[in-house]
């Protein structure tokens, strides 16, 4: 029986500015999102010791250009295929992309790994989040979403390593600069999370098998690093997890690269979708 390999695991950037996530393994691999330029998606994977040429695959989790605005100049330049939802294609400048691969709501795999995409709620045609990885190690990438529901947590209790969103303090949204609609949008259903209920999903998924733990998405008016910091730190203290490998994001350098180790699913395959309904 063949041992499933290791996944390495390094964000490039986080934030309203431009995000970006590499995910491999064997000396391959694919970005989630190319929302900052080629260049400097190029750049951060050198300064990781990660050679830009070798990621095969580019998805885009929805059409907001601090999700897609590198995908095009990237694709061109590295000869990678690009992976978007069949209801967002039409949405993204793809020009003179060579491979472009539409998905719906059924697994794939691309760079020689198995992707899971599930709905969240955020106001886009069709956003997703992703887990990637192999039959022993997985990778949860969920961000913009203004509701933390059941699917959502169900997904990410399954993986090893989660990036997740931590976008703003109410209390700074609130006393902040942004006009009163922007406010309500951010923290509506259809937004982002807030550090609260990013706490709150946290302490539910780490009941699952997570053991790495990327904050992300901060908002540079609304929240800061070290504000998000204390909490989770307080927060795993409090739950007695002092295993869980911990990083705050950012959106100017990359951040640490982690490898995910693979172990036994204690999910059933009749686990499957049970949860596959929103609440």
């Amino acid at each position: 029986m063949t041992v499933p390999e290791s996944l390495t695991l390094c964000n490039l950037a986080s934030g309203s500015r431009g995000n970006a996530t590499f995910v491999g393994q064997a000396g391959r691999g694919m970005l989630v999102d190319v929302g900052v330029s080629a260049r400097q998606a190029a750049l951060r994977l050198r300064a990781r010791g990660l050679e830009p040429d070798a990621v095969e695959a580019l998805l885009i989790s929805h059409e907001h250009r601090d999700h897609s605005s590198g995908v095009r100049v990237y694709a061109r330049r590295h000869g990678a295929t690009v992976y978007v939802h069949e209801e967002v294609r039409e949405r993204v400048d793809l020009r003179g992309v060579s491979h472009i691969e539409t998905f719906g709501d059924e697994p794939f795999e691309a760079a020689g790994l198995q992707v899971r995409t599930f709905t969240i709620p955020h106001d886009t045609v069709r956003p997703v989040a992703f887990v990637v990885g192999n039959d022993g190690a997985q990778v949860g990438i969920a961000t913009d979403m203004g509701t933390a529901t059941q699917l959502v947590a169900q997904r990410l209790r399954e993986c090893q390593a989660v990036l997740l969103e931590f976008n703003h303090d109410l209390q700074m949204l609130m006393e902040g600069p942004y006009t009163w609609p922007l406010k309500q949008r951010v923290r509506g259903r259809l937004g982002h999370l807030s550090n609260d209920d990013a706490l709150s999903l946290m302490e539910t998924i780490l009941a699952g098998r997570v053991k790495i733990l990327l904050a992300g998405h901060l908002s540079q008016e609304n929240n800061r690093p070290e504000l998000v910091r204390g909490l989770v730190l307080d927060r795993l203290a409090q739950l007695g997890r002092s295993d869980v490998e911990f990083a705050v994001l950012d959106q100017n350098e990359p951040g640490p690269v982690f490898e995910v180790a693979p172990e036994p699913s204690p999910v059933s395959p009749a686990d499957g979708d049970a949860l596959g309904a929103q609440t």
